[in-house]
């Protein structure tokens, strides 16, 4: 028995810990008298770490919520940015896939940024745009590369708008702290599943059924729940 994967990058932040929140109480709830491993403390400590970044945020919601959305924005640009290269790096037309290979020698210098820490994920775009640009257009257009990085160009700049407003008081340091924390958060959650599924595959499944049934079920109701949001 297998537990359902959800995409917790698409919730807002407080969303976000809401879901945990429920997920830690199913937890507690049917982990019983079993000894909390490591994973599972490391789990819960994550929660309280980002609740208290959350607690300072608390006035400035909907910037950090424009925040989130565009950080995502980047996020996926990059992985379609990436996808489009790898296309035009198989391409059997050989100034296609030497075009490609120009592109993806500069982004392959560098680590991914996706899912990095904010202030690593931006200095790494920053770096790749500017050499990026210095290339010929002909190129980004042979690599067929030229909408997703202009995804990337147009929503990165736009963060960094949103980034620098610094409405309400709040700081450049708080929000680089919450992002942090929520990716810490994202860390410790997969850890524990992935813990769970080892124990699962040592212990057997039933001693562990009653939780995962009950995590699939949640978490199946907050995917449907987001669906419907994206519908209406």
């Amino acid at each position: 028995m297998k537990i359902c994967k959800i995409n917790l990058m698409q919730f807002n932040q407080t969303a976000a810990l809401d879901f945990h929140r429920h997920i830690a109480d199913i937890i507690a709830g049917e982990w019983g008298e079993r000894e909390r491993p490591a994973a599972l403390l490391a789990y819960y400590q994550a929660i309280k770490d980002f609740r208290a970044v959350i607690g300072d945020l608390a006035e400035e919601e909907d910037l950090f919520a424009a925040m989130h959305e565009y950080d995502l924005k980047v996020d996926n640009a990059w992985r379609g940015l990436k996808a489009s290269i790898l296309v035009a790096c198989y391409h059997p037309n050989e100034d296609i896939r030497n075009a490609g290979e120009m592109v993806d020698s500069i982004l392959s210098a560098y680590d991914n940024p996706v899912n990095l820490p904010l202030v690593t994920e931006h200095h790494i775009i920053s770096e790749v745009l500017s050499e990026l640009e210095e290339l010929d257009p002909a190129v980004l257009d042979m690599a067929g590369v030229s909408f997703w990085l202009n995804e990337v160009s147009s929503n990165f700049d736009r963060l960094m708008e949103i980034y620098a407003q610094r409405l309400q008081g709040l700081s450049d340091e708080v929000a680089g702290k919450a992002r942090d924390a929520r990716l810490l958060l994202h860390r410790a959650y997969n850890d524990f599943i992935t813990y769970l599924a080892a124990l699962c595959l040592v212990e057997g499944e039933e001693e562990y059924s009653d939780l995962i049934r009950a995590l699939n079920e949640y978490i199946m109701n907050k995917r449907s729940e987001y669906k419907a949001k994206i519908l209406i």
